[in-house]
């Protein structure tokens, strides 16, 4: 019995020594390098005992053509604190930030371990609400400033989306990922930028808890980060935010299904707004294609591709003499077409888009050259790509469009010798496919008098700090020999304005400034005569006269005789477009005058004597500018113009007036009978006859004084008479002194 005893205890003692040198190994021994993997035990001790919230993933910025921030915004924030007592914070949270407090403390309460605020409330936090709250003396809570990280609201398929994906990153840049794993750009300018933005370090907030996750405010927080000024990169795009907004507006308005959008700037070639329909879905972005950008997806055109019929039937001389086409007949010309508009000549076919002339000239020029609608669709720029491709930074053949497909004209080859096939190819059927983006861009080289350019969704690539890395610069064709001829251009445009007129394809647009094409492609996805699809199409530019903007709007595989809403779409864009503000381009007409800009006023014609020419910002009275006021009769119709009298006989009452002159926001010295004037400000007063002795011995008195400052003045200086309460302000030629002081003739308006 002893000994069975003695031999326990003794066990007992060895595993109790064991289990000592366990623990002084661990506590004492190896404390930086315990184990195979040596793992430092120290380190791991304080691990546990503190978290890191992250502020930024490290991962560069895109912008909007502004410098607004599209992604990773900076954003107001608060980390809360699991289990701890500070009601009366929370009062104060909730007072400042207009939310309930028991929904709050509800919230923190089911908290484990720090939480942002703007995640667990779903809210945000505006800079007057965060300086609030800063100027209190809050217990329990952090105030931070830090980077968000979320997938896109808006202009989803050109901004493109981010993930992780260790596979992706490590066949990309040829590394595994770092312990964090790195996230990546997987489509849009994400993806084709990645180089760029990809992140180089997170930036961290580091901090101890106890046992319960509570905070230990004793200890310091510490900042872990790359402070580095130049990575990542920041990508300056083209995109106009309250554009896109609008155009998705009205997408999301008609319930567009499948389609999209995308607006040109007709000389830059930049993307201004860019929609594809349907939205992407970011829990399964690959899931029914809907990553898939249908602005930049080739498709079939329908009547768009006459265009390009058009364009080498003129150059090629088939249309020169009058000559008329049996309209009454389809495509195949045996056949009874579907709408009978019996004769028509080549200009009357266009507008209305007859398919049985586009066939019979196409036949008549593939008959002398098989290659000639390939030829006269890639002088248009319409097969593509189009989007910008060249060396940038450290990069050759960069392409800013990466996904961008590239139209189709033949599937077959042998198609181009049978007629049947050469029909459907010149109404832009058959195997005919063309993005909406190198659509819109053929516009933009119409109105250019052929003249083809690169499309640009980015301007420029900067530091961190916002010096310039890089820029795209405009890249256009200069190659004759690879474009249209100016005459062809204009006769084109010619065609364009005629289907918006009263017997054109696109009449319900005839009361706006647009010119275009119309395209309606019809389709049998299983080989039948049967049509189960159709694509609708409107292509084109505006204003008709001075082109600013090219823009293509799509309707894609909708049902045949559904309603579609591309041509009220493309109809409230330009609207939206000639408004005033800052993407407005509206022209305002004052006594039969245009002004170019709503920032620019004329003046009226009706003055006997003509002022000064000034450019004139205006802004009508009231809290927000809206209220229509009325002068002699007239009303002025947005906030930015004022319409004036053109017959004044009486002096008005006093006013004042905003001028935009040379140095002031970019606008270019104007003379006006050899005067440029300098000034940001002039206040004219009604003229009594009787003070002009005072008002010009003050001048002089005050020109004595000034004479030097007039003489160095490169402008036309402004001499101001000044009394107590009201001011005028008159010429002199600038280094010439007293004797070219004169009286210029002053023009009277009214703002009340």
């Amino acid at each position: 019995m002893k000994k069975r005893l003695y031999i326990l205890l003794s066990i007992v003692l060895i595993l109790f020594g064991i289990l000592i040198y366990r623990l002084a190994d661990i506590q004492l021994f190896s404390t930086k390098s315990f184990g195979p993997d040596d793992v430092n035990l120290l380190e791991r001790s304080v691990a546990q005992r503190s978290h890191q919230m992250v502020l930024s993933t490290g991962r560069g910025q895109i912008l909007s053509r502004q410098g607004e921030p599209l992604t990773n915004k900076k954003i107001f924030d608060i980390i809360l604190f699991p289990k701890l007592n500070a009601e009366q914070t929370y009062k104060r949270i909730s007072g400042v930030l207009n939310i309930s407090v028991q929904s709050l403390e509800r919230e923190i309460h089911n908290l484990d371990q720090p939480a942002f605020f703007t995640n667990l409330m779903d809210t945000s936090i505006t800079s007057g609400q965060f300086n609030e709250l800063k100027k209190m003396d809050l217990k329990g809570i952090r105030l931070m400033e830090r980077f968000k990280n979320e997938d896109p609201q808006f202009a989803q398929h050109l901004l493109g989306f981010v993930r992780q994906n260790p596979a992706l990153y490590q066949k990309r840049y040829n590394e595994k990922s770092q312990k964090e794993t790195v996230p990546v750009g997987i489509s849009g300018l994400q993806e084709a930028f990645d180089p760029f933005l990809v992140a180089q370090e997170q930036e961290k907030l580091l901090f101890h808890v106890d046992g319960h996750g509570r905070p230990i405010f004793g200890f310091d927080l510490k900042y872990a980060g790359d402070n580095n000024h130049f990575y990542p990169a920041k990508i300056k795009t083209t995109l106009d935010v309250s554009l896109q907004k609008k155009a998705e507006d009205l997408f999301n308005q008609y319930e567009v299904k499948q389609g999209g959008l995308v607006l040109l700037d007709v000389q830059s070639r930049d993307v201004l707004a860019m929609v594809s329909r349907p939205n992407v879905d970011p829990e399964n972005p690959y899931g029914n294609d809907s990553i898939r950008n249908y602005t930049i997806t080739a498709d079939f055109p329908g009547s768009v591709f006459k265009t390009v019929i058009a364009a080498a039937a003129i150059e090629k001389g088939l249309v020169d003499e009058p000559r008329s086409f049996n309209c009454s007949k389809g495509v195949y010309g045996e056949e009874q077409a579907d709408r009978d508009l019996g004769r028509l000549n080549f200009k009357q076919s266009f507008a209305q888009s007859c398919n049985r002339t586009f066939a019979q000239l196409a036949l008549e020029l593939m008959e002398s050259d098989k290659q000639i609608i390939d030829k006269y669709a890639k002088k248009l720029g319409i097969i593509g790509p189009v989007g910008w491709s060249g060396d940038v930074f450290r990069y050759e053949d960069f392409t800013q469009i990466p996904d961008e497909e590239q139209g189709t004209i033949w599937a077959d080859e042998s198609d181009r010798h049978v007629k049947d096939a050469i029909f459907q190819t010149a109404i832009g059927q058959k195997n005919v496919k063309v993005t909406p983006l190198a659509a819109a861009n053929m516009m933009a080289n119409i109105v250019n008098n052929g003249k083809r350019q690169d499309v640009r969704v980015a301007d420029q690539i900067l530091y961190q700090n916002g010096a310039e890395m890089a820029s795209f610069s405009q890249k256009s064709n200069k190659d004759k020999k690879q474009q249209i001829s100016p005459l062809t251009a204009k006769r084109l445009r010619s065609l364009l304005k005629l289907v918006t007129g009263n017997s054109g394809t696109a009449s319900t647009l005839g009361d706006l400034p647009i010119a275009g094409k119309t395209g309606t492609a019809e389709l049998n996805i299983d080989d039948d005569e049967k049509i189960e699809f159709e694509n609708s199409w409107f292509v084109g530019y505006f204003p008709e006269k001075k082109p600013k903007f090219s823009m293509a709007v799509v309707d894609l595989r909708h049902k045949p005789g559904a309603q579609t809403h591309h041509l009220q779409i493309y109809k409230k864009m330009d609207v939206q477009l000639r408004l005033p503000g800052p993407s407005g381009h509206k022209q305002n007409t004052l006594h039969g005058q245009k002004a170019a800009t709503p920032d620019i006023l004329l003046m009226p014609s009706g003055l006997k004597r003509s002022p000064p020419l000034f450019y004139v910002q205006l802004r009508l009275p009231g809290p927000s500018g809206h209220k229509q006021n009325t002068l002699h009769g007239q009303k002025a119709a947005t906030p930015d113009i004022l319409l004036m009298p053109s017959g004044l006989k009486r002096s008005p009452p006093l006013f004042y007036v905003q001028l935009r002159l040379p140095g002031q926001g970019g606008y270019k010295p104007k003379p006006f009978r050899g005067q440029n004037h300098a000034t940001t400000c002039l206040r004219l007063i009604p003229f009594y006859w009787l003070l002009t002795p005072i008002y010009l011995l003050q001048g002089v008195l005050q020109t004595v004084n000034t004479r030097k400052r007039i003489h160095d003045e490169p402008y036309e200086s402004m001499l101001t008479y000044r009394t107590e309460v009201k001011e005028v302000s008159l010429g002199a030629g600038a280094g010439r002194g007293l004797s070219c002081l004169y009286y210029p003739q002053i023009a009277y308006f009214i703002i009340s």
